[in-house]
C-alpha cells in the first residue's frame, strides 16, 4: 500500500469504524488547489477510516491522520498473470485520476533533456506567445503515462517489466502549465511470447475542460510474470 499524506501526526482514535484495505491505495493530497505529495506511508496491510474531511490510517498499530482534503485513487484492476490479463483483451481498462502539470515539473524536465525553449520556461514571454502561457514538453506528457497507468492497473507477481515501445503516437493539443491531465487505456493486443507477456495499450491523455486530447498512442509493455 502506498499513500501520500500531508500534515501527518498521531491521534488516539477509539472504536473507529475501520475498513480493511485489500487493494493498493494511491493517494494525492490537494490543499489550496496545489498538488502536494508530502511524506508517504508504506505497508502490506492497513486500516482506513474517514471522519469528516480527515482520513485516519492505521499502520503498524499507529494512527496517522491527514487534515487536508484527501483524494484517493485505487488501482481499478489487479493482474497477476497472463491468464488474468487475457480476460480484458479488447476492453477499455479504465481512467486514471487527474494530474496537475506544474511549472516546476516543466523546468526540471527541461534541465534533464536540455530542451530550454522559451515556450516551456519563459512565463512572461509566453503570455504573448501562441499558447498564452507556458506549455509542457510533449515528451514530458508522454513520460507520465506509465505513472498514470499504474492508477488503472496494479500488475503483481512480476520479475521484471520493460517499456518495449511506442506506436502510432500523435500529439493533438499542447498541455498548458497548470492544466490537469488523465489517462484512458484500452487493451488492444496481448501475446504470450514463450512466457513473456507482450501487452499493447491504446492510450489517450485527456486534458481537463478541453475537448481535444493531448495525444493518442499505443504503449507496448513486456511483463515477465513469476
Amino acid at each position: 500500500m502506498n499513500v501520500s499524506i500531508a500534515a501527518v501526526g498521531t491521534s488516539p482514535v477509539r472504536d473507529p469504524q475501520q475498513r480493511s484495505l485489500s487493494r493498493m491505495l494511491q493517494g494525492v493530497v490537494y490543499k489550496e488547489k496545489e498538488q502536494l505529495q508530502i511524506g508517504s506511508v508504506s505497508s502490506n496491510d492497513g486500516l482506513l477510516q474517514k471522519r469528516g474531511q480527515r482520513f485516519y490510517l492505521c499502520i503498524n498499530e499507529n494512527w496517522l491522520f491527514s487534515s487536508a482534503k484527501f483524494n484517493i485513487f485505487m488501482a481499478q484492476l489487479i493482474i497477476g498473470s497472463f491468464k488474468e490479463f487475457e480476460q480484458y483483451l479488447g476492453q477499455d481498462l479504465g481512467i486514471s485520476g487527474w494530474l496537475k502539470i506544474t511549472q516546476q515539473q516543466v523546468a526540471q524536465f527541461a534541465d534533464a533533456t536540455f530542451d530550454h525553449q522559451w515556450i516551456h520556461l519563459d512565463e512572461e514571454k509566453a503570455k504573448n506567445g501562441p499558447f498564452g502561457t507556458t506549455i509542457a514538453h510533449g515528451y514530458l506528457t508522454l513520460a507520465i503515462a506509465p505513472y498514470l497507468w499504474k492508477q488503472i492497473a496494479e500488475i503483481r507477481n512480476l520479475k521484471m517489466m520493460i517499456n518495449y515501445g511506442i506506436e502510432k503516437l500523435k500529439f493533438n493539443q499542447p498541455v498548458q502549465v497548470g492544466a490537469e491531465v488523465r489517462l484512458k487505456a484500452h487493451l488492444s493486443s496481448l501475446l504470450d511470447l514463450r512466457g513473456v507477456t507482450k501487452a499493447q495499450l491504446d492510450i489517450t491523455l485527456e486534458i481537463k475542460d478541453n475537448p481535444k486530447p493531448a495525444y493518442t498512442a499505443t504503449l507496448v509493455f513486456l511483463y515477465h510474470f513469476q
